[in-house]
């Protein structure tokens, strides 16, 4: 080992999900983790404070819809959460997470005020 390493205080950091991957970045500053969620977080070492910076599903995505009339926006359903995105961001806007429950289709009410989905319960919701 490198004894001239820089050593960094024992912290921890709250994230979605168990830490799977983790990588120092360039800056030296802050580092990337990823987590068994499919979450992406940016870890600055000063502060050792996490800023989720990607999202995705962790399972399989069994649905799709866009609203009617509108391609901004679209709604995803998978494992435990339905998702709305941003199309042009490139984000997520909002997760209603269900758990150890599947979401197996979504439908956007023609008002596009409401999602309608269902789910492995057996419940629509």
């Amino acid at each position: 080992l490198n004894p001239n390493l820089l050593r960094i205080p024992s912290h921890t950091a709250k994230l979605h999900g168990g830490a799977t991957s983790i990588s120092l970045k360039p800056d030296g500053k802050s580092f990337i983790v990823g987590t068994e969620f499919s979450q992406r977080y940016s870890v600055d070492i000063s502060t050792f404070t996490p800023e989720l910076r990607e999202t995705c599903h962790f399972g399989e995505i069994h649905d799709v819809c866009f609203p009617k009339k509108s391609s901004e926006i679209f709604v995803t359903a998978s494992e435990q959460d339905i998702r709305v995105w941003s199309v042009s961001k490139k984000q997520e806007l909002l997760r209603i997470n269900v758990p150890n429950t599947t979401c197996y289709a979504v439908d956007i009410m023609p008002c596009g005020g409401s999602i309608v989905s269902a789910w492995s319960d057996g419940k629509i919701r």
